[in-house]
């Protein structure tokens, strides 16, 4: 059933994605955003700006006006490959202040430094490039450059940033789509086209069809967007050691494309950002990296409308404030997130289907938010010696997990079921937890549906004096029903909601129902020394006198709970 869902869940991306990108008109980003920090992210909005993909001419395209042009043979530039046609270049460029500088094919050697005003247009015709040596340095102030979808920058030296240009496509600096067939991967490496593109621009366009990367591009000290035609439309395949793109400190904007190792590659992910420059991810299809997205020391960082799966690890954060995600599709993976240190984190309307050892690890934070979204661990977690939660709180001050769903079918439908039904996959350690919160305080669970955990909310070791934990009008169906799989007892104490050593904990109006009646663990366990642990206005399914419910609550003041419900 879940494999069902997941697999509508994708396809409803896959149509939306579709209907986005098959027009020219982009979804404007903004137009969905809930209020919050997503408008303080500083990014033109370029998403009607239908020229940036669709308008670029092709060669035939090109023209010249002989009264509003100026063509760079008329000052002596050969284009020949040999002659330096640097100080004609620069003669013409002069020249054609309020007009445009034509280049017709060739290639034009240019061995010194150039520069092009601002008030000059450049048009290149197809086959023309521009060489810059080792040592030199062209410097484009133009604000619009006309070319086809091919090489017009090349050479060892450097293209200085075009503060006016909008935007670049990959092919000017000499990446290529080459591929050949629908499901081939490409073979040029675009690196250092990708490198001198995001170096050059504040946009760099990738066109429909597949490229590959090998290696690792630096972030600009400048802010950038890198942007493709669509999700099913523009793909990346990667190969290397280190992130696609790494650094951080200025705004960086990357969407609308399809990312995922080149076959017989393992890389290792995405995006390595660090610093406090603004961070914007949207409208991605992530597959088989290692560890596709890595945050350090960031704040403001927004990732939204992304299926990412079949990785290690899909998000890792360290220290960082800040940080949204919506409307993510995740699954088999290791891990869907892992946080460190930080604060002010949002999940909202965001999926963790299936195969995780954990889907939300956060540790050492403060304000946690999970809103109307989904954390399924489901069958054949990658891991037996990871963490084998949907959710883990550890030293967490103030948390809310609210109207989602959680389970970790460690219940009725086995506990991490390999392939083959008949070798179980024994988490040999621990329970499997549906929420699983220690050390931690100032939280609220409310109004979710959690089942089929060995442990459905296990609450530990509250910090001394903590601010208080509710646990409100959540259901719970099919935990700690299952003792055995395959005749192997499975280890740890099965329960609904297990409670050990804690302060100011509310458990009220939620609704208890184990599927089986017949084992002696409790739907409610409380142990240890508790203060201040109220458990009232429950429903209790299978417990079926006040006295037993007493029995197994241990300290807990039970007040105005139903039991022998249903």
């Amino acid at each position: 059933m879940k494999k069902v869902l997941a697999s509508v869940l994708s396809l409803l991306l896959v149509l939306s994605s579709c209907f986005l990108f098959a027009s020219c008109d982009l979804e404007k980003t903004e137009a969905v955003m809930p209020t919050g920090h997503f408008n303080e992210v500083v990014f033109e909005d370029i998403s009607s700006r239908a020229d940036l993909f669709y308008a670029f001419p092709e060669p035939s395209d090109v023209t010249i006006n002989g009264s509003n042009s100026v063509s760079v043979a008329d000052y002596g530039a050969k284009g020949d490959g040999k002659t330096n046609d640097a100080s004609a270049i620069a003669a013409a460029a002069e020249a054609a202040r309020g007009k445009a500088l034509f280049f017709a094919a060739g290639e034009y050697k240019i061995n010194s430094d150039v520069t092009i005003p601002e008030d000059v247009n450049l048009v290149f015709a197809a086959g023309a490039v521009l060489s810059v040596s080792k040592g030199a340095t062209l410097t484009v102030n133009s604000k619009k450059i006309t070319a086809p979808y091919s090489t017009v920058f090349a050479g060892e030296g450097a293209i200085a940033y075009m503060p006016n240009i909008e935007a670049v496509k990959i092919e000017w600096f000499g990446g290529k789509a080459d591929y050949t067939s629908k499901n081939s991967d490409a073979s040029t490496d675009c690196r250092d086209a990708l490198q001198k593109a995001v170096d050059a621009c504040k946009t760099v366009v990738f066109g429909y069809g597949r490229y590959y990367v090998n290696g690792t591009v630096k972030l600009p000290s400048h802010a950038v967007t890198v942007i493709g035609g669509g999700p099913y439309n523009t793909y990346l395949h990667l190969e290397g050691d280190g992130c696609l793109f790494e650094g951080g400190g200025k705004d960086f904007h990357l969407g609308f494309m399809h990312i995922q190792e080149k076959s017989g590659a393992t890389p290792y992910g995405v995006l390595n950002f660090k610093g406090n420059g603004k961070l914007l991810v949207e409208g991605m299809v992530v597959w088989h990296l290692q560890v596709d997205f890595t945050l350090e020391n960031t704040k403001g960082a927004e990732f939204r409308r992304m299926n990412v799966q079949n990785s290690g690890l899909a998000f890792t954060l360290k220290n960082c404030t800040d940080t949204t995600f919506l409307g993510l599709l995740c699954h088999d993976q290791v891990a869907f997130l892992r946080a460190d240190g930080g604060s002010d984190m949002k999940i909202i309307d965001s999926s963790g289907v299936w195969d995780h050892a954990v889907d939300f690890e956060v540790k050492n934070f403060k304000n946690f938010s999970m809103i109307s979204s989904s954390s399924d661990l489901g069958y054949n977690s990658p891991k037996a010696d990871l963490n084998k939660y949907a959710i883990y709180l550890e030293n967490v001050d103030g948390f809310e997990i609210k109207g989602c769903w959680v389970a970790t079918n460690g219940g009725v439908s086995g506990m991490c079921v390999d392939t083959n039904p008949s070798v179980p996959h024994i988490l040999a350690d621990s329970e499997r937890a549906g929420v699983y919160v220690t050390n931690s305080q100032n939280g609220e669970i409310s109004g979710c549906s959690i089942n089929n955990s060995s442990c459905g909310i296990k609450i530990v070791n509250s910090p001394k004096d903590a601010g208080p934990i509710v646990i409100d009008g959540n259901s719970f169906g099919g935990n700690a029903a299952q003792k055995t799989m395959a005749g192997t007892a499975m280890p740890g104490d099965r329960s609904s909601i297990y409670i050990e050593n804690v302060v100011n904990v509310t458990v009220q109006m939620n609704f208890l129902n184990r599927y089986n009646s017949g084992f002696s663990d409790p739907e409610l366990m409380v142990k240890g020394t508790n203060t201040n642990l109220l458990v009232c206005g429950n429903s209790f399914r299978y417990i079926t006198s006040q006295d037993m419910l007493k029995s197994r609550a241990g300290d807990a003041v039970l007040d105005s709970n139903m039991v022998g419900v249903g």
